[in-house]
């Protein structure tokens, strides 16, 4: 008689059974690029209050310094480390974003943070990282695409919750746990997964929480799961089942679905990280076809803020619709949900990235001249694309009227770092030496762009994190 594995068995013993020389190299490359973009959100993250304040505060906890913050020179407990990389990579909401079965999302910070957090206190090998992160985000991807319910996101949503289970696998797989310690680990950080409280933290009354979507809480769960379960804490065979049955985790948090086959179905096979989108905008995914449609306008036409008389953005949302149209943001997280202060300043041309939300910037009177002439309207055929792809289409209509009475009118589906419209490799490396410039020197830069390009070859992730202190 076979037995089949249960979704939590089948999960921990692909964590446990799957080597680098196991994974397809374009599942590789894709592993490396998302460390690549991730690392260089959190060193443009580093400069800002959030990132600031959270690595403040972990600091005042005091312990052994064995992993590094990016952006800064002292060392912190592996577990501090990662809390305050993942709010750093978060910070300027320019992190991946995922699209199986629909798009939601930040799963890279909660990964990218707990596994360079915990390989740095170990010294694991580039290609060590390199598992860890793709078999991370796998665990986290999947679990999080079976149980968020598209009809339930207006009343549930919170992706931190699931994420720390992608943390302890990664965690986890450093640790050379058995399938056992895996499963243990993985329910462990389950139970001290945060609530999904997006509802309270970016839908609720401005200004936004800098909480956002709680992947700080995924990652930090993340390790005191893996950690907890490698020094023989029991979690119980329960919570070494955690994913399984009527009463699973889906439940716990609140879902109304589990899809149990999509939480194994080709495990080891299909990578759902290949789906994942990268950032071309340091704001939320919901304006980046109206930001891809604005880019490309000014593509055509040389457009000056001082000619316009009004712009209008036909969009497929009702939500972002309803929430977004503020236009003077009081902080940076208000402004990356803010579409009449973004619109304004990419028309105005600065390049993406923290220089978008200085003080300054906030309050430039250019910028929110310009914002006060943007308008937001519900598309509803646009609207019905959106929710009947699911979220890979997210039709917006831009459309410019100057003062001289000319109308410029663009229409984008996909924006621009989504699957059908991917950014090249020089693009993400363009916009890694970006943020990165804000905080090391040129040559240090370039020899960590190249280090991270060459991941595989590495083997003492030391050296690269020793190469995210800022330069003198």
């Amino acid at each position: 008689m076979i037995v089949m594995a249960s979704p939590s068995e089948a999960i921990a013993s692909f964590v446990v059974k799957t080597e680098y020389g196991d994974i397809p190299p374009d599942v590789v490359q894709k592993a490396k690029m998302i460390t690549l973009d991730t690392i260089g959100t959190g060193l443009g993250g580093s400069k800002s209050d959030l990132g600031k304040i959270s690595y403040k505060a972990m600091k005042s906890l005091g312990g052994k310094e064995e992993s590094t913050v990016v952006g800064e020179r002292t060392k912190l407990p592996c577990t501090s480390a990662a809390f305050a990389n993942a709010a750093r990579m978060n910070a300027l909401d320019y992190d991946d974003v995922s699209f199986v079965p629909f798009r939601f999302g930040h799963i890279a910070t909660t990964i990218v943070s707990a596994a360079l957090s915990f390989g740095d206190r170990v010294r694991a090998s580039g290609k060590d990282l390199i598992v860890a992160v793709a078999l991370g985000y796998e665990v986290a991807h999947r679990v999080g695409a079976a149980i968020q319910s598209p009809i339930k996101m207006d009343e549930i949503y919170g992706t931190g919750t699931w994420q720390s289970l992608g943390a302890a696998a990664s965690v986890g797989k450093y640790m050379n746990l058995d399938e056992k310690g895996m499963r243990n680990a993985i329910g462990i950080a389950a139970t001290a997964s945060p609530i999904p409280a997006v509802l309270k933290t970016l839908q609720g009354i401005r200004p936004f929480s800098w909480l956002k979507d709680q992947a700080t809480w995924g990652a930090l769960a993340g390790v005191y799961g893996a950690l907890l379960a490698q020094a023989g804490f029991v979690g119980g065979g329960d919570v070494e089942h955690i994913l399984d049955g009527e009463k699973g985790f889906w439940k716990i948090v609140g879902s109304d679905r589990c899809d149990f086959d999509l939480l194994t179905r080709n495990l080891g096979k299909e990578y759902l990280l290949m789906t994942l989108a990268f950032k071309n905008y340091p704001s939320c995914s919901l304006t980046h076809s109206t930001l891809t449609a604005i880019d490309e306008l000014r593509k055509k036409y040389e457009i000056k803020a001082e000619d316009i008389k009004q712009v209008t953005v036909k969009h497929f949302d009702a939500w972002a619709v309803d929430h977004f149209a503020i236009t003077n943001p009081s902080s940076m997280i208000d402004a990356e949900f803010c579409l009449p202060y973004l619109v304004a300043i990419k028309i105005i041309g600065d390049t993406p990235g923290p220089n978008w939300y200085t003080q300054e910037k906030l309050n430039d009177s250019r910028i929110l001249t310009l914002a006060e002439k943007v308008r937001l309207e519900l598309d509803p055929d646009a609207a019905k694309e959106w929710r009947g792809s699911l979220g890979e289409k997210a039709p917006s209509t831009v459309i410019i009227t100057t003062k001289g009475g000319q109308i410029l009118t663009e229409s984008v589906q996909y924006p621009r770092g989504t699957p059908p419209n991917p950014m090249t490799s020089q693009e993400l490396e363009s916009k890694f030496l970006h943020l990165a410039s804000f905080v090391l020197g040129q040559r240090k830069r370039e020899a960590l762009l190249k280090m991270l390009l060459n991941l595989e070859d590495l083997d003492n992730i030391n050296k690269l994190t020793a190469l995210l202190s800022p330069s003198k």
